[in-house]
Parts: C-alpha cells; structure tokens; sequence
C-alpha cells in the first residue's frame, strides 16, 4: 500500500465556510466531477453515512461511492472513495489557520491540473473568494 500526500493549498476563506462546503453532499456538484445520486441518510456528512455518485469521462458513466469517517468539525474529514476498476482511496482532508493569503493560492486543488491550464475535463477546481 502506497502513501501519498497531496500539496499543500492555502484558501482565503474562513475554515467554518469550507467545513460547510466540504460536509454539503449537495454541494459537491460545484466542485467536484460528479452528480450527487443518493446520500444516505440524507444531509450533511456525518460517520457512517454513504455518499453515491455519478461521473462520465469519454461518455461513459462510472459510479463513485465515499464512505464517511467520524468528521471532527471544523477541521478533520475522512472518506473512503470507492471509484471505478476496484480503486479505493483513504482520504483524510484536513486545515488550519495558515499563512497569509497570496492571489495565486486561493484554489483547493481536487486533481493535478492547474488553473488555465487548458481545457482538461478532468479536473475539478474549487475557487473560494
């Protein structure tokens, strides 16, 4: 089993406002590659709950299943990511106050690319302002 560790990525936004979009099922449509099809229960994340979506790449459609872990608000989140081919990622986002805020670093980062960087369809990227 490998460990990898995303970049860091500094956000100009308080840490509740991305708590709140992080743990809004619903919300993930604007960020995320993927349409919400079922949360259950329904509502924000909590432990246990199951997050069932639906992605398209090449025009095919691909289910993704996350399992929540224990959320430790407003500063710990932990998803097992069920995604296509048998690939399943252990996730753990977490923050903190940080350094002061730059202009080039108010992206949170959900894939490799980058900002104008081209038309990929692939990426997600989530702007805070």
């Amino acid at each position: 089993m490998a460990l990898i560790v995303c970049p860091i990525t500094v956000v100009n936004a308080a840490i509740e406002r991305v708590w709140a979009m992080l743990t809004d099922p619903d919300s993930y449509q604007r960020w995320a590659d993927a349409e919400l099809v079922r949360a259950s229960p329904q509502g924000p994340v909590r432990e246990g709950q199951v997050l069932d979506f639906r992605t398209r790449e090449l025009g095919v459609a691909f289910r993704v299943r996350m399992d929540i872990g224990k959320p430790e608000p407003p500063l710990l989140l932990t998803l097992r990511v069920h995604m296509p081919f048998g690939i399943v990622n252990d996730e753990h986002i977490s923050w903190r106050r940080s350094i002061p805020f730059t202009p080039a670093s108010r992206w949170i980062e959900t894939s490799s690319s980058r900002p104008g960087g081209g038309d990929d369809s692939s990426s997600s990227w989530w702007g805070v302002n």
